[in-house]
């Protein structure tokens, strides 16, 4: 199965979701096929390059962050922010919000 990881994220239907699709959650962060990461501050978002080690070679890291009126940062902050090394190879880089 998928190797699936979660940090941060305090967000009962959506770890009730992942497991209702049989997604176990690891603790163990290597070769993770998806990594969820709540990051709701730019000091949070610093520590996006110290996780992409952790995915496997076509993993993902999906940045799990508040919107609208409860949003502590911008997409003008986050974007400057997510710098990857230049041996990452990048398919696609976005930021999903959640309320």
């Amino acid at each position: 199965g998928m190797r699936v990881a979660v940090i941060g994220v305090a967000d009962d239907d959506f770890a009730g979701e992942l497991a209702e699709r049989g997604v176990e959650l690891l603790h163990d962060l290597t070769e993770l096929d998806l990594l969820f990461y709540a990051a709701d501050s730019v000091h949070e978002l610093s520590r996006i390059n110290e996780l992409i080690p952790a995915l496997a070679e076509k993993g993902a890291l999906w940045i799990v962050s508040r919107k609208g009126r409860a949003a502590i940062v911008s997409d003008v902050e986050v974007n400057p922010i997510i710098v990857l090394p230049k041996d990452v190879r990048a398919v696609d880089v976005r930021v999903i919000r959640t309320n």
